[in-house]
């Protein structure tokens, strides 16, 4: 998509899905924290355009923080990763991708500097990239990445769905909580 793609007007409602009376798309931001300014930008352009956004800065004191990551990643109905030679070397960022991998979301590669030479994810490696590297703009990028958010977005809520509903009844399983779930069928 070219940068000059159409945004909403400054002051305007947004006019994606995201924010057209369903729920709201939710977004999970993987990122370094090397590359937290992007990441904050990146938040609030996705907030504006009404979707609904976790990065991990909402995380609070005392909380089991690694439960909390893959349940908001569990959660998500995309997972939009922050591509960077920095989050290309943090475990934590694999760790993630692996998360994502591993429950089957969708995750979108932002590229916000040069990584060619470095060792990307296999995951990531398979996907198409949207570039907010100079000389794109970050709003046509943005108006970009909202239009690949977008794609599929039944399918995609519906992944997240039945991904909820699967960890819940295995969690049941785990629990005395089983034969509760299953009633008198056995």
């Amino acid at each position: 998509m070219p940068d000059t793609a159409e945004m909403p007007a400054p002051g305007a409602a947004p006019t994606t899905p995201a924010s057209a009376g369903a729920a709201r798309l939710r977004v999970f931001i993987s990122y370094s924290r090397d590359d937290t300014a992007f990441a904050n930008e990146l938040e609030g352009g996705l907030r504006l355009l009404g979707y609904d956004v976790f990065i991990d800065r909402h995380l609070s004191g005392g909380e089991a923080w690694k439960q909390s990551l893959a349940n908001h990643i569990a959660q998500a109905d995309t997972i939009v990763f922050v591509l960077s030679p920095s989050s290309v070397d943090s475990e934590m960022c694999q760790w993630e991708v692996d998360q994502a991998t591993a429950s089957s979301k969708r995750i979108l590669p932002v590229v916000i500097a040069d990584v060619s030479g470095l060792s990307v994810p296999q995951r990531l490696r398979d996907l198409n990239y949207i570039f907010f590297t100079p000389p794109n703009s970050f709003v046509g990028k943005l108006a970009a990445l909202r239009d690949a958010l977008d794609k599929n977005l039944d399918w995609i809520r519906e992944h997240t769905r039945y991904l909820d509903l699967a960890t819940r009844w295995a969690a049941a399983a785990d629990s005395s909580r089983r034969s509760a779930l299953m009633g008198n069928a056995w």
